[in-house]
């Protein structure tokens, strides 16, 4: 059955009749003769923490993906080099890149009476640089920004994200991660200052927008959207509000109502680094993704009402083709890239009927900073990775249900923060200097006129790494994290 369907698809009409005649000629099998069970036999099996796939298949589907990458920072090829500090560490590594890319004029104001022992250093300072750019108030000789908007005062911006089991090279170490994430706005009504910025924000439950602003220290004035009956607004005090919402509520941020499907690729290309020993090793990755509907994901990722493999590789494998078929009609600039990925979903399905389950997920807020040469470092603070079961009694728990009824798992005081160095591959040969699979593959180096600025970050990155594994937040926080302290 490895054959039916090949990866490397070239038009979405053939992608579909094959996937069709993978289930219509394995029913039929199934159905009349006992080859079946004996097939099925050796196709399938349960229970596995990873998804184990023919090195070939790997690097056969790691180009599919490749020939489809936009060429921005989030879906390029580029090393991710990982480590883990304390909220001090993590503060200094930040004091640093500003110290070496501010000027100490821009320096001086994003830091003003702050402390690199104070918890809220990093999120004051990405405040207050965010501000600062947006007021054009940065000098031509600042080499250094954030990337995104921080929350309005009173709110929180948090990433979260579901996960699969990965599928994993039989022989060496390259693995296909799929992830599905979005974006969280938590509110704590307490903390909204009167006549601030209103926070905007979508209901988990009703996709209505929804915002908040505070009038007065007693009264809330809520709005809520809805397509259907309009806009509605209420001014409650803030025993009512509570009471509706809870001290602190979560919804999906402006910029998440929609989901990411990700496929996060660990390559095996080798980093030299002869300069940096921790980091060297294989710490290169691609990413793709393809949008989808909160809609979509809860149908995707729905229970199996199979209890069987035989049964649940039909039922898994005709979602995707319904999916497959939904996602194109309604972009088919996007073919190539949705095909690419859904059939990654189509290789761990063959090897695991199972595999549409999600395990488990992370959520984390996150400082991105920039470089003026095209670099990318971040700081995860507030992480924490909810075990246990994804699922609700019917069908797959929303983001707000898996934070309220989860375990959550927390990293220990000297592992708080996750900081990621990323370099687009084009700078990287010439940076720390690469092992390649396969040249051919990848785009030529680029010299930058920038290498001076480039050297002096991986550097600076360098000093706060503490050793060359470099693990993932959700393996590790489930490996060496604790469970969250009760409030």
């Amino acid at each position: 059955m490895r054959n039916v369907l090949k990866p490397a698809l070239v038009t979405t009409e053939r992608f579909i009749q094959k996937f069709t005649l993978t289930i219509f000629v394995a029913t039929i099998m199934a159905a009349t003769s006992s080859f079946a069970a004996n097939m099925c036999h050796g196709l399938f099996s349960t229970s596995i923490d990873k998804v184990i796939i023919p090195d070939a298949l790997y690097t056969e589907s790691t180009n599919t993906l490749r020939s489809t990458i936009s060429g921005n920072l989030a879906t390029v090829l580029r090393s991710e080099w990982k480590t883990k500090l304390s909220v001090e560490e993590s503060n200094s590594y930040a004091l640093n890149l500003m110290n070496q890319f501010l000027t100490s004029k821009t320096r001086k104001a994003v830091t003003k009476g702050l402390s690199i022992k104070d918890e809220g250093f990093t999120r004051k300072v990405h405040s207050r640089l965010f501000e600062m750019q947006t007021k054009n108030l940065m000098s031509k000789a600042d080499k250094l920004s954030v990337r995104d908007k921080p929350a309005p005062a009173g709110a929180t911006d948090t990433t979260f994200t579901f996960y699969t089991k990965p599928l994993k090279m039989e022989s060496s170490d390259g693995k296909h991660q799929l992830r599905v994430r979005t974006y969280l706005r938590e509110v704590e009504f307490s903390k909204i200052p009167v006549n601030g910025e209103i926070i905007r924000a979508y209901d988990v439950e009703t996709g209505n927008l929804i915002s908040f602003s505070r009038t007065s220290e007693i009264d809330y004035v809520v709005e809520t959207m809805n397509e259907k009956t309009g806009e509605t607004e209420q001014t409650l005090t803030h025993d009512q509000i509570v009471k509706i919402y809870g001290e602190t509520a979560v919804f999906y941020a402006p910029h998440g109502k929609s989901y990411k499907l990700e496929i996060k690729t660990a390559l095996e290309d080798q980093i030299s680094a002869k300069e940096y020993e921790r980091l060297r090793g294989k710490h290169m990755v691609q990413k793709l993704d393809t949008g989808l509907t909160p809609g979509q994901v809860v149908a995707l990722f729905a229970p199996l009402k199979s209890e069987t493999a035989r049964k649940a590789y039909f039922e898994s494998t005709a979602r995707l083709v319904r999916l497959t078929n939904e996602m194109i009609a309604k972009k088919p600039e996007n073919k190539d890239r949705i095909v690419a990925v859904m059939t990654i979903l189509k290789d761990a399905i063959e090897k695991d009927p199972f595999f549409l389950t999600l395990v488990g997920a992370t959520h984390y807020n996150r400082t991105a900073f920039e470089t003026s040469a095209g670099l990318q470092t971040t700081i995860d603070r507030d992480q924490g990775v909810y075990e246990g079961n994804m699922y609700g009694s019917t069908a797959l728990k929303n983001p707000v249900q898996a934070i309220q009824q989860n375990v959550r798992l927390v990293p220990k005081v000297h592992d708080a923060r996750h900081v990621e160095l990323k370099i687009p591959i084009t700078y990287m040969q010439n940076t720390v200097g690469i092992t390649y699979v396969d040249a051919s593959k990848v785009p030529a180096a680029q010299a930058s006129p920038l290498q001076s600025d480039i050297n002096q970050l991986v550097s600076t990155y360098h000093d706060f790494v503490r050793n060359a594994l470099h693990a993932g937040k959700f393996n590790y926080i489930r490996a060496n994290g604790e469970s969250e302290p009760a409030h």
